[in-house]
């Protein structure tokens, strides 16, 4: 793989390089009520060597139920010389009107991964 996400509740970057992902792999999210404010990370690792060292611009897309784009915004990475994935971890806040799945998407220089997240009712847990 060339880059990778998940979904997670809570992602950081660590001083010694590494990263403390909270409930990561999030394949749905039960809701109780809609409308629902959904605070979640996207965590994104990119091989090396599979960019360029220097800056990039990693577009970061969140679309709802029937293409409705919720969120499009983009996180600035630098890539440098190194043996360790590039990592980021991008705060995601979007306002969820109804149940079914929704999209999570990153993209940078030719390359794609995307995770789906199904909001569900309590009864489809």
């Amino acid at each position: 793989m060339k880059i990778r996400a998940t979904i997670a509740e809570y992602a950081v970057g660590n001083a010694d390089g590494t990263y403390t992902i909270v409930r990561g792999g999030l394949e749905f999210w039960i809701a109780p009520q809609l409308a629902l404010t959904l605070a979640l990370f996207l965590f994104i690792e990119i091989d090396p060597g599979v960019l360029k060292e220097g800056p990039h611009t990693l577009l970061i897309r969140v679309t709802g139920v029937d293409g409705l784009k919720l969120i499009e915004g983009n996180v600035e990475l630098l890539v440098v010389a190194s043996e360790r994935p590039t990592r980021v971890a991008a705060f995601i806040q979007a306002n969820i009107q109804r149940y079914g799945p929704i999209a999570y998407e990153a993209s940078v220089g030719g390359l794609a991964a995307s995770r789906i997240l199904d909001i569900r009712p309590p009864e489809k847990a």
